[in-house]
């Protein structure tokens, strides 16, 4: 995990508390303080000290989710990492599935699963289902047009991800770009067919991914996706023309697409 002082303390310890209620716990946990943190945030994190493997990564300044990322994952001591946010909440039993479905499939080098995206509670009406594709050829083919995984649900194999350059510098993408690096390194990618996380959104979440600044990174992953040689210059062309604008609507507009065209209710 990683937090920085923009993050809910509430919403941190929610979302420490769904990892102390699950049915398997953790044999470490690495949190990164991306930066100097508020009182009340370093008071709801150490609020689990006694109660989870709990181990603080402090950087002196805000880095950004990527390097933060980088630098936690060089912290852990198991092979398998899962990854998690701040301000999520992990199903109850999000680990014990994970964990079978490693055993299920030993050859995934990293996997992810569908993700239940929430206002106000996990327990309301009305959520939204933020799919992904199982199967690797899908996955992969899915890849080359939009990001394959829900990085706030993912696991993977920590020396498959270090061989492909661990997390990098790209703004926004971070997590996208490092799963393309795995495919073209020949690692195996899948997803779990039913949701392990519920993901906080509304129009926070809606108004990050929007701006030129997310269209300027938008368009620099997609040219590192073509002189890479994962997409060709039709797709580049065609993930522009369908991304771009997206980003630069309204947050009104963006929040009805991504309802309407890129989630389905979950009543």
């Amino acid at each position: 995990m990683s937090t920085y002082q923009g993050d809910d303390p509430e919403h941190c310890r929610q979302a420490l508390q769904s990892i102390c209620d699950n049915s398997v716990l953790p044999d470490d946990l690495v949190l990164v303080l991306d930066g100097p943190a508020p009182e009340p945030l370093i008071a709801a994190i150490a609020s689990f000290s006694h109660r989870l493997p709990l181990r603080l990564v402090h950087l002196s300044e805000n880095r950004g989710l990527g390097e933060a990322l980088a630098v936690g994952l060089e912290h852990c001591r198991y092979n398998w990492v899962a990854r998690f946010d701040a301000d999520d909440i992990c199903m109850p039993d999000r680990f014990e599935r994970q964990l079978a479905f490693i055993a299920e499939n030993p050859h995934v080098d990293a996997f992810s699963s569908p993700v239940e995206e929430f206002r106000e509670s996990p327990g309301e009406t009305n959520r939204l289902l933020k799919s992904v594709p199982c199967g690797s050829h899908a996955l992969a083919v899915y890849a080359r047009r939009r990001n394959p995984l829900n990085h706030m649900a993912v696991m993977f194999r920590k020396d498959r991800v270090l061989a492909a350059g661990n997390y990098q510098g790209d703004a926004c993408f971070e997590d996208y770009a490092l799963w393309v690096r795995l495919l073209q390194q020949g690692a195996c990618l899948d997803n779990m067919a039913e949701s392990t996380v519920w993901v906080r959104a509304g129009r926070s979440m809606v108004m990050r991914r929007g701006g030129w600044r997310y269209a300027r990174a938008e368009y620099d992953v997609q040219r590192k996706f073509l002189t890479s040689g994962f997409i060709g210059f039709p797709e580049f062309i065609r993930n522009l023309a369908v991304r771009i604008p997206v980003r630069l609507l309204s947050v009104g507009l963006r929040t009805g697409i991504y309802a309407i065209c890129l989630r389905r209710t979950v009543r």
